[in-house]
């Protein structure tokens, strides 16, 4: 998931609960990622089979970066097919 999407008291507790078993995140909240003695809020302090982040790479895997431009050429396609760009459509 992408960090500014959840509530990170929340979901603190919910990991330290149990309620949530584990979360990976793809980015941090604050960057650069601080050491785990230096967030404030407390999740990098948690045990890795619990939570997880990484830095901002999901989208840098070979098959991602195709299918972007694949959904780019589709989408230059479609509104070609469309005629000259109406802002009021």
């Amino acid at each position: 998931a992408s960090a500014h999407l959840v509530n990170p008291t929340a979901l603190k507790e919910a990991l330290e609960t149990r309620r949530v078993r584990a979360a990976a995140f793809d980015g941090y909240w604050t960057e650069p990622l601080p050491t785990a003695s230096e967030d404030a809020l407390g999740l990098l302090a948690l045990p890795d089979d619990m939570f997880v982040v990484t830095p901002h790479t999901a989208a840098k895997t070979h098959t991602a970066w195709v299918r972007m431009v694949e959904l780019a050429v589709d989408n230059v396609m479609q509104e070609s097919d469309k005629g000259p760009f109406d802002a009021d459509r």
